[in-house]
């Protein structure tokens, strides 16, 4: 992530904010779509995903999907974690 952004120090701090919100954004959508798949099971998938993807097997369908969405999740709250530090440090440097 630190190759992403700007070097000057007030665009780094802009940018840094804007990533922050969309991955708060992206981590809620996941959070949503997660929970939409636990209470409506494989009626909440595609047809894609139900038939071509997992072979019209819709337990596994189900299965694996909330397992990328698990995967999604975590990786999301790390880049968050990450970027809430990296702009802790960013704008104390410029206090």
């Amino acid at each position: 992530m630190e190759r992403e952004r700007p070097k000057a120090p007030a665009k780094r701090i802009i940018a840094a904010r804007e990533r922050l919100e969309s991955e708060r954004r992206e981590l809620e959508a996941a959070r949503a779509r997660y929970q939409e798949i636990i209470d409506r099971g494989a009626e909440a998938l595609s047809r894609y995903d139900r038939e071509i993807a997992y072979g019209g097997n819709d337990e596994m369908a189900r299965a694996g999907t909330l397992a990328l969405l698990y995967n999604q999740i975590a990786w999301r709250k790390g880049r968050i974690a990450c970027l809430e530090g990296g702009h802790s440090r960013s704008t104390s440097r410029t206090r």
